[in-house]
């Protein structure tokens, strides 16, 4: 589906956070995920290597491809749980405890609402696993990719 100038306008609102919720609907993410699952049954490949590509844990999944998501970020678990760097100033163990977890379940609220819940509608109505957290799918990845590196001790 293209976007309008009013959902780019909202997509960089909610990029900046002066906005809460989804750039994209279910129904524009179940049409997205249809237009690359056509095309990428066209092309057979071995494996879908892309960046981040929201859509692409839901269409690999429906085509049983394997994903390679090349992503540069701090998206791991333990970034988000210390206060995902916002927290590094406070002194106090216990305030600095309680503002980590504030941190991380803001985080989990945004992207549950955020990008999610499009997303978990789109893999249900294609019959495939949902994305319990955006945290965990990663993790999941990238424990995938270094028990495929001969002598990881991963």
């Amino acid at each position: 589906p293209r976007m309008t100038a009013e959902k780019i306008e909202y997509a960089y609102k909610l990029d900046r956070g002066e906005a809460f919720g989804s750039v994209m609907s279910a129904d524009e993410a179940i049409e997205k995920i249809r237009n690359e699952v056509d095309f990428l049954q066209e092309l057979k490949p071995a494996a879908i290597v892309t960046g981040s590509y929201v859509t692409m844990p839901i269409t690999h999944r429906i085509i049983d491809v394997p994903l390679v998501w090349v992503v540069q970020s701090t998206w791991l678990e333990g970034f988000f749980k210390n206060g995902a760097g916002m927290t590094d100033h406070l002194r106090f163990k216990s305030v600095k405890r309680i503002a980590n977890f504030a941190i991380y379940s803001l985080i989990n609220l945004w992207t549950q609402v955020g990008l999610l819940h499009p997303l978990n509608q789109a893999a249900d109505h294609y019959g495939v696993r949902r994305i319990r957290t955006i945290l965990q799918m990663i993790r999941v990845i990238l424990e995938r990719i270094f028990r495929a590196i001969p002598g990881s001790s991963r």
